[in-house]
């Protein structure tokens, strides 16, 4: 069942504009901490990633399947969600290569589609054929680096996983600054230098803190 949307409007008439724009900057504000956490220590952070992965996936599913049988209002689908969450998670944390393999891919995958949405790179592929182009290749490209990235860093974990997790930390965090600063919207490559710098101090830093740990 789909959120009823006078509902919706009641939930939302609830929460004036300036409430509104504080819970989205300390939305901001904990993205930005949790991607400079995924950049500079994110091979040692390793199985809290995958269990918070396994967590919002299992919610996700959870919530997604129960709303065929029960209202959303009612409290089951959360239950039935945070049930699922917390069973993804634990066996996400406890099957570690099955973890590494659909973490990396994860992140990979998130991190093209973050560089696809670039405004350089987005007007470049809406230029090829179409909107309708652009958004299969975009899909194509987010899964062959789902696909490859999470077959790699399961026989090569520690390089790949220290690779993906600075890079896409730091192009989250890029983002996530250009939202913060408006003004870096105005100049594209401001964001590139800065998740370029981010993602080659993130890739040292973990590799300096993780020398001779397997």
């Amino acid at each position: 069942m789909m959120l009823d949307p006078a509902l919706a409007q009641d939930l939302l008439s609830l929460v004036d504009e300036n409430t509104l724009a504080k819970i989205q900057m300390i939305l901001l504000l904990i993205s930005l901490v949790l991607a400079l956490m995924q950049c500079y220590f994110g091979y040692r952070f390793l199985r809290f990633w995958i269990g918070v992965l396994g967590f919002f996936l299992g919610l996700a599913l959870g919530i997604g399947i129960s709303l065929r049988f029960f209202e959303f209002r009612t409290w089951y689908p959360w239950a039935i969600g945070l049930a699922g969450g917390a069973l993804l998670s634990l066996i996400a944390y406890k099957l570690y290569l099955a973890g590494v393999f659909v973490f990396s891919g994860f992140t990979a995958a998130s991190a093209v589609y973050a560089v696809t949405a670039l405004p350089a790179v987005r007007e470049f592929l809406e230029s090829l054929r179409g909107e309708t182009l652009h958004r299969i290749i975009v899909i194509a490209v987010c899964v062959i680096a789902f696909v490859l990235v999470g077959i790699l860093s399961v026989k090569y974990a520690k390089p790949f996983i220290i690779v993906v997790t600075s890079l896409s930390g730091a192009l989250l965090a890029s983002r996530t600054l250009v939202q913060l600063i408006p003004s870096m919207e105005e100049h594209p490559n401001y964001q590139l230098i800065a998740a370029a710098a981010l993602g080659v101090s993130g890739v040292l830093l973990q590799h300096l803190m993780n020398l001779g740990k397997k």
